[in-house]
């Protein structure tokens, strides 16, 4: 650690040459930053006080001998770089995007229940990953990519997929101001990510469409302990649009504000944007029922050959929109969404909406009846 902590001092106090590009945008965004927080009293202020509990006190005075942007150089010094992350992705074409001048380094870091959750960097544009994303037969080309490093607080080591699924137990997600989270997030914007671990620390790249014209409504990156959008999470007040952590929720719950250049921001791109999203929610249902189909359920296969879950039951009232949330765990299958009802109950007042599997490969089915009331009971029924 001594070894390691001299020759980190030798390097930062011996200038050998010019900054990196993003340390001047890091810079900039600093001062812009500290001017929106003595706008916004109210605003939350990143945590980052958990890694000085853990850090040796001579190394703790060595940061502080580093001068300005100390705690910025300890994330540096402690994390994979952006691009680092990429290549151990073995996207060369985008780590190298994150080496040049529009990637934003960040390094913030929010400590909650019992993780912490480092904002890397952040990068948008067109072509900027060797590797290809797409949906239903389009290519995406156009897309942002948020780098995270997440551990432990404990300084227990992360788990990889080989070991345990604990990295199928986190969720990062962009949310948009103005826009209801539980009804628009990742899931909605094509998204994706992949993940490593590495000396205890879980990294994360996720992408999905360029933010970039959002920029002056204001984008949020949300990061759960959960593989889906947790309402509980988070606070969303309809009339200011203003999303916030819940400081009563118990597990983690981050929230950053992501620097986005508002040079880029364009209201007609962003509202074009949105209703595309916005028709993936309507959609959604549609296709879950087509999945489902496909395994050829239908109610009158569903009463000789599937079984009601009973702790699946449960009464939901529609929302003024028309949405239900319904959520339910058997036996290590989860499942949680948000349900569009409108046009749902056409022919028939019980309907299958959509369905999964266990994890010995039988059916499970979710099935929805509209009560004389309008309030839906919801159910699960397994594959016999």
């Amino acid at each position: 650690m001594k070894d390691n902590l001299e020759k980190m001092l030798r390097n930062a106090l011996t200038p050998s040459e010019k900054p990196d590009s993003w340390l001047n945008q890091n810079i900039i965004h600093s001062v812009q930053k500290s001017q929106t927080e003595a706008e916004k009293a109210g605003m939350e202020v990143a945590m980052r006080k958990s890694w000085m509990k853990r850090m040796p006190a001579v190394a703790l005075a060595a940061v502080v001998l580093l001068s300005a942007g100390g705690l910025t150089a300890y994330a540096a010094w402690q994390y994979l770089k952006p691009e680092q992350v990429a290549e151990q992705m073995e996207d060369q074409k985008l780590a190298d995007a994150f080496r040049g001048e529009d990637a934003v380094r960040v390094d913030e870091s929010q400590s909650y229940g019992g993780y912490t959750v480092t904002l890397l960097g952040l990068l948008s544009g067109k072509n900027l990953s060797q590797y290809q994303s797409g949906s239903d037969g389009e290519i995406l080309s156009d897309r942002t990519y948020a780098v995270v490093a997440l551990e432990n607080e404990d300084g227990t080591s992360m788990k990889d997929s080989s070991q345990e699924e604990e990295e199928t137990t986190f969720l990062v997600s962009p949310l948009i101001k103005g826009e209801n989270p539980s009804r628009m997030n990742i899931f909605y914007m094509h998204g994706g990510y992949s993940s490593f671990v590495e000396d205890g620390v879980l990294y994360r790249i996720v992408e999905c469409d360029n933010l970039e014209a959002f920029a002056n409504q204001g984008v949020y990156l949300s990061v759960t302990n959960t593989d889906f959008y947790d309402s509980d999470a988070y606070v969303y007040d309809k009339k200011s649009g203003e999303i916030t952590r819940n400081e009563d929720y118990k597990g983690l719950n981050a929230l950053f504000q992501l620097p986005l250049d508002v040079s880029k921001a364009d209201q007609k791109k962003a509202e074009e944007r949105m209703k595309k999203w916005k028709n993936n929610v309507d959609g959604s249902l549609k296709l879950e029922a087509e999945d489902t189909d496909e395994r050829n359920w239908d109610m009158e296969k569903l009463q000789k050959n599937a079984e009601l879950i009973p702790e699946t039951v449960e009464t939901v009232t529609p929302d003024k929109e028309g949405y239900i949330h319904y959520e339910w765990n058997y036996q290590g299958t989860k499942s949680s969404g948000e349900y569009l009802i409108r046009g749902v109950f056409k022919d028939s007042k019980t309907v299958i909406l959509g369905g999964s599997q266990t994890n010995d490969g039988k059916d499970l089915i979710e099935v929805a009846t509209k009560n004389e009331d309008g309030t839906i009971q919801m159910e699960v029924y397994c594959e016999k």
